[in-house]
């Protein structure tokens, strides 16, 4: 139909079927954000959007797919994500606390699809990893006061935060494809609490002694 063009095709079919897949994923998207956790979610949003563009591959003009994505990607993940993120024992912060890596795998392929739908998600990483760090740091703080001495050797403490810096850079090389975003995150992270010196002994002295052992 449309005598060569594809006017009647994009007027009459593709703009009202772009706009039901709206409506239809925006009613999906208000149900599934009250009765599931976040993984469950993003599986659901995942498989949605596969099957929308199988449903293009099947029946519809390949320029529709960019449409009709589009629509779903706003919303199930532009309009949901601050909700998604932040979601109590299944955001962000509970999925990088349990470990959760094919969860934040999936968290960084659909994110990735959304303008600046990364940032939020790193700005939490670095939240955590601060958190985690400092926590290393106060260990420290609370080991002196409670012995009462200090040395410049903790290789305790020095290789809590080589294995903390370790298994971030892991998981942001993997889970979230090395993104210049995540690698700024952790970098910032470290930064805030690696100067914070306890004690008599700064934390330059601290890794010298250990990488001087090392070596010995």
């Amino acid at each position: 139909m449309g005598m060569g063009d594809l006017d009647v095709y994009v007027q009459d079919f593709e703009r009202p079927l772009v706009q039901a897949t709206r409506a239809y994923y925006k009613n999906k998207a208000a149900q599934w954000i009250t009765t599931d956790d976040t993984p469950s979610y993003m599986v659901k949003a995942e498989n949605a959007l596969a099957s929308e563009k199988e449903r293009v591959r099947a029946y519809l003009m390949g320029s529709t797919e960019a449409k009709l994505l589009r629509a779903c990607e706003i919303e199930l993940l532009e309009f949901h994500e601050q909700a998604l993120l932040e979601k109590e024992g299944s955001g962000v912060m509970a999925l990088l606390k349990q470990d959760r890596r094919e969860d934040l795998s999936r968290m960084y392929r659909l994110f990735v699809r959304v303008e600046n739908g990364l940032q939020p998600i790193a700005d939490l990483v670095q939240r955590f990893v601060q958190e985690q760090g400092t926590g290393i740091v106060e260990k420290r703080a609370s080991n002196i006061a409670e012995e009462k001495k200090e040395s410049s050797s903790d290789p305790e403490f020095v290789n809590g935060l080589l294995r903390l810096h370790e298994h971030y850079s892991n998981v942001i090389a993997k889970e979230f494809a090395g993104n210049s975003l995540f690698e700024r995150a952790l970098k910032e992270a470290f930064e805030s609490f690696v100067n914070k010196n306890v004690g008599r002994h700064n934390n330059a002295e601290l890794f010298a002694t250990f990488v001087d052992k090392l070596l010995k």
